[in-house]
């Protein structure tokens, strides 16, 4: 009996222990992010100062954080010396949507999701963005390319129309050089087009072969007077067809 009325004792002084400001939550330190956001973490966790070490559970912070729109994961770690440390990994703009009101638009990532409002100023026709580099968090100094055709009533957190994915992939996988040529891109009944920088527009069509409709494009383009090019159509790849503004001498797959 002496030895289980030790047992509960020791439970019990380990248990008022654990509960002590000795164990208490001193510092939580949020990293991977701007001050602002961390700002946004910090209140998301609902951890507060003063509370029990053993009452916070890394997961359901984790989870709480990752409701953030603009957050893809977080990991939390907890210190027997009162801090709590989150580590977040940020959504990065990808390229933007026109909101259905007139010069908003939102930031959508590679996963389909929207992430935040963007300002006028920091959408571009050009797939060739420009990002700050001020640490491992660049909100704000992102200037993405805009996906023209499509519109979405902006709801950071939630998933962007299906037509996105068009944009998404052309942008993951075309080659420098082709990303270079390209002004803007327009997404029309799930086809997607890019007007060139020399005024001209690319057909790619849907999401399959990009590989090959890349070659293709650069074939061409290799071979026709870029001056009298109004379209070139790789939707299939195998027989593109180019579309011109003025007559010129034989060109690969012309339409005449």
């Amino acid at each position: 009996m002496a030895g289980f009325a030790l047992l509960a004792l020791l439970a019990v002084a380990v248990i008022g222990f654990l509960n002590s400001d000795a164990m208490s939550v001193d510092v939580v330190t949020v990293n991977g992010v701007e001050r602002d956001r961390a700002e946004q973490v910090y209140r998301a966790t609902q951890v507060e100062a003063g509370q029990p070490l053993i009452d916070v559970d890394g997961d359901e912070v984790a989870s709480r954080v990752e409701q953030l729109p603009w957050v893809r994961a977080a990991a939390v770690a907890r210190s027997w010396n009162g801090t709590v440390v989150i580590d977040v990994e940020s959504r990065q703009t990808l390229f933007a949507l026109a909101g259905t009101v007139e010069g908003e638009y939102v930031g959508v990532d590679s996963d389909g999701v929207q992430i935040e409002r963007l300002g006028s100023d920091q959408v571009a026709d050009s797939v060739v963005r420009t990002q700050a580099s001020s640490g491992a968090d660049t909100a704000g100094s992102v200037i993405a390319p805009v996906l023209h055709g499509v519109t979405v009533d902006i709801q950071p957190g939630q998933s962007a129309p299906p037509a996105a994915a068009l944009a998404i992939n052309f942008l993951l996988s075309a080659p420098e050089d082709v990303r270079q040529m390209v002004g803007s891109m327009e997404a029309v009944d799930g086809e997607l087009s890019l007007r060139l920088k020399s005024g001209s527009v690319a057909k790619l069509g849907d999401s399959r072969q990009l590989g090959a409709k890349y070659q293709s494009l650069e074939t061409v383009l290799a071979q026709v007077d870029l001056a009298c090019l109004a379209a070139v159509d790789v939707s299939v790849p195998s027989a593109p067809s180019v579309t011109r503004s003025c007559q010129t001498g034989d060109e690969v797959g012309q339409d005449g």
